[in-house]
């Protein structure tokens, strides 16, 4: 849907200067006349005809009253004004471009206080002139000094901020055609000044900025309303919006307007306004938040109401001075504005945000009753967004909740809170989610990870994350829930190995062996494999696995040969693949250091039977290597070894089926394992097993091998922070 804008930028004038110039150089000293010029953001702006200067005059003050004027300076090319003021004191006061209606109204000893109250008023509806003003204290040594010239009126530019949009004309109503020559205590309007429009057609429709639109006097101003006929994308629309009460001399305002699309004057206001742009005041002084019925804890900042992300439940009140409809934007189920039975009257029900949510704006658009089509202003209502800094995993839905919808652990996210509030924590059964304070008010949340729970099931877990002050009130509740899973482990020398290679779908956890379904749980594993059947001993061996594929090569016979079922001629290389990738959430693909454990070197023979060594870390390790006749699949497979080691009384098993070396059936090492190993993608840790019968050894070995050649996967668990107890 195409939407346009348009709206008010209220730019503060850059002090850049540029010399004022009427004369060739009189060569004498004097005072400088600079003027201020308009600017736009930073930038210098001015045009040439505000530079020009048809008239200047000084008067000078002392005791309150004029005591000499100086009608008609004259202004040399280097800038300086001739003033013979010689011994006198008093304050000196310039004006430029007055008219002489002006200047007639100024007499000798006039009092400074009426002369402060001068104003100039238009002969005909039109631009404010291009009047000055400045002062200076005049001493003897004031000779050679500056005095800069400020501009006693405000300058409208008009952007085109948008290619498919063409500006016709435009229309600012309730101008008033008078003004102050010098600066008032309060920025106001002049008495009994008349108001008329100011009108500016283009007799080509306008695709370009136009600077210096329109010129207004100071003035204060709740009326000025803005019509601009605008042409988008061929179809003609009338644009409508208000300039700020607060028309400030030497400032220049800018509108901007943008669009695509063909859309009526209120759909095209809605988006841009959306993201707050830059209109102040109230929406106009017929229709204005009635500050009475706000609560204590809701601010009102022009059209603006202001709601803290905590949240709030209140109702308030418009001032409507005429018949005007009010439409409300939409809102979501936690923010919504609605009206009540009096049709003056709203209720605003706002829930807490989460961190890291932007602010939320409900709009109640203000249009007259006979003009349904023109937008003539907006209240805005701003949720603020939540303080709290927030990084991490960690993101909340619109109802509060982060749902991982897997297993997790380990840091979920670190919150910063305002000052004086805290992070804390609950949790439905275990205490799996925990907090870590550190200094700058940070607070680490972070899940734990229960080793060999035969509650780790894949249930669901539920916590919640709780922002309040440090004493437990107003607390803001997030919930968190992650599915909870486990695999049997065993703990050697501070790596927690897992107890069985991995089958199925290697994220899957239901694929895989679990604490609760351990056949061997309470046994001792080596016992288990000696005496169980030939399909349970597969169904431990587990599959073959190649890189990037996360699905196994079961095993299959076609009545004549061994071969592991959807092997492919080329795969990726488990020594570069993101060690997490091929293994469940939690759990990792081990490196070199991980498993030359268990062995003394890079090339070690094991034998046969029973035996012991010292491993590359002084290590002492005994080991029992147990031989197999199998069948399986009703076929003859052969020997099948597995590696018992034993340190420190923690036995862990090593086994597996033998590679597959290529996709062609039947090319299978029945008795050599390679297990996928991260970290380096030319070698990778194996053990070449061979029957006692031949006598050769079985090598435990980290040497080279190609990555087409199937692997064993057996993981680690990945470090983890929080262990539960």
């Amino acid at each position: 849907m195409g939407l346009s804008a348009l709206l008010f930028l209220l730019v503060c004038v850059a002090c850049s200067e540029d010399t004022a110039s009427l004369s060739p150089d009189l060569n004498r000293s004097g005072i400088k006349v600079r003027t201020v010029s308009f600017g736009a953001q930073g930038t210098t702006t001015e045009l040439p005809a505000e530079k020009k200067i048809a008239h200047l005059a000084a008067y000078l003050f002392s005791g309150n009253a004029l005591v000499r004027s100086f009608p008609d300076l004259v202004i040399g090319s280097d800038s300086i004004c001739r003033i013979d003021a010689e011994d006198e004191t008093g304050k000196l006061y310039f004006l430029a471009n007055t008219t002489s209606d002006v200047r007639e109204q100024i007499y000798e000893q006039m009092p400074e206080e009426e002369f402060l109250r001068l104003t100039i008023q238009n002969q005909a509806t039109g631009n404010a002139p291009q009047i000055m003003s400045g002062t200076m204290d005049l001493a003897p040594s004031a000779m050679g000094t500056t005095v800069h010239l400020q501009r006693g009126i405000a300058r409208i530019d008009l952007e085109v901020a948008s290619k498919s949009v063409a500006v016709n004309e435009v229309t600012i109503a309730h101008v008033y055609q008078a003004g102050y020559l010098l600066p008032q205590d309060d920025i106001q309007a002049v008495p009994d000044a008349q108001q008329e429009s100011l009108v500016r057609t283009f007799d080509a429709a306008q695709t370009s900025n136009v600077p210096g639109l329109f010129y207004l006097y100071e003035q204060q101003n709740s009326q000025l309303a803005v019509k601009a006929k605008v042409t988008i994308n061929g179809v003609t629309q009338i644009l409508q919006t208000s300039l700020p009460q607060r028309i400030v001399r030497n400032f220049v305002y800018t509108l901007r307007i943008k669009g695509t699309g063909a859309k009526l004057e209120a759909e095209i206001l809605t988006n841009q306004w959306e993201a707050g742009d830059q209109e102040e005041g109230a929406v106009n002084d017929r229709v204005s938040v009635d500050l009475q019925s706000l609560p204590a804890n809701v601010t009102c900042e022009g059209n603006r109401i202001y709601i803290s992300h905590v949240g709030n439940n209140f109702s308030f009140r418009l001032h409507k001075q005429e018949a005007v409809n009010v439409q409300i934007s939409s809102s979501d189920s936690h923010f919504q504005v609605t009206p009540m039975a009096d049709p003056a009257s709203f209720q605003v029900v706002a829930h807490h945000l989460s961190p890291g949510v932007s602010e939320k704006w409900v709009h109640l658009d203000v249009y007259p009753v006979n003009e349904p089509d023109v937008r003539i202003g907006r209240i805005s209502l701003i949720q603020q967004a939540n303080p709290t800094e927030l990084t991490g995993a960690l993101t909340f839905d619109e109802n509060w909740r982060c749902d991982f919808d897997r297993y997790i652990d380990g840091e979920l996210g670190v919150f910063r809170p305002q000052s004086g509030k805290e992070i804390r924590v609950e949790t439905d059964d275990m205490p799996w989610l925990k907090v870590y304070p550190e200094e700058g008010n940070r607070y680490r949340v972070v899940a734990g990870w229960k080793p060999n729970d035969p509650d780790a099931d894949g249930r669901t877990q539920e916590g919640k994350i709780i922002i309040c002050n440090t004493d437990g009130s107003e607390p803001e509740e997030f919930f968190v829930t992650r599915q909870y899973w486990g695999l049997p482990v065993v703990n050697v020398n501070g790596i927690w190995w897992c107890k069985y290679n991995l089958r199925g779908n290697v994220k899957r956890f239901e694929d895989q062996i679990l604490v609760a379904n351990d056949p061997a749980a309470g046994r001792d594993l080596g016992e288990y494999l000696t005496n169980c059947t030939d399909d349970e001993f597969l169904h431990i061996l587990g599959d073959q696995y190649q890189g990037g594929n996360p699905d196994g090569l079961p095993l299959r016979h076609d009545g004549s040969s061994f071969y592991y079922e959807g092997m492919k001629a080329s795969a990726g290389n488990f020594g570069t693949i993101d060690p997490t990738v091929m293994a469940p959430d939690g759990f990792e693909i081990p490196d070199y250091d991980d498993y030359r454990f268990f062995t003394a070197n890079n090339n070690f023979n094991l034998g046969y039977g029973s035996n012991a060594f010292n491993n590359n870390l002084g290590q002492r390790l005994t080991f029992d290597i147990v031989e197999r006749d199998a069948t399986f699949l009703g076929a003859s497979y052969g020997p099948v070894n597995f590696y018992d080691f034993n340190y420190n009384d923690t036995h862990f098993v090593l086994c597996g089926l033998g590679h597959q070396y290529s996709v062609d059936i039947g090319n299978i090492a029945k008795m050599f394992i390679i297990f996928g190993t991260y970290g380096n993608s030319g070698s990778t840790w194996l053990i070449e097993g061979s029957a006692r019968a031949t006598g050769t050894g079985n090598w435990y070995k980290f040497a080279g091998q190609n990555s087409t050649k199937t692997r064993t996967l057996r993981c680690v668990k990945t470090p983890v922070e929080y262990i539960i107890e």
